[in-house]
């Protein structure tokens, strides 16, 4: 299975690009896919929700989990993992 996933991050990185500093950025969001993937957990969200992800090796596999307001969304582990954009943008809504 292949899975598209895009994630709100709850913080920046530590050496965020010069451009995103000018334009006042405040939040990242991060596409990716992952390949030859599995659900390993799954629970609802609701919209809207910043967290925090986590990659981790396990046996030939990646492990991705991700969190939010105390409580892991899902878990799922996957062979390969591309990642397709990372974007900064003002939490009014405005992507750079």
């Amino acid at each position: 299975m292949t899975c598209y996933v895009r994630f709100d991050l709850a913080s920046l990185p530590h050496a965020a690009p010069a451009k995103w500093k000018e334009r006042g950025v405040d939040a990242v969001q991060l596409t990716m896919q992952l390949i030859s993937a599995g659900i390993i957990h799954f629970s609802s969200a609701g919209d809207d929700v910043v967290g925090d992800i986590e990659i981790k090796p396990a046996e030939g596999f990646k492990t991705v989990s991700y969190k939010a307001k105390g409580k892991e969304i899902f878990q799922m582990r996957a062979k390969w993992i591309l990642i397709n954009s990372i974007s900064g943008y003002t939490k009014q809504g405005f992507m750079t």
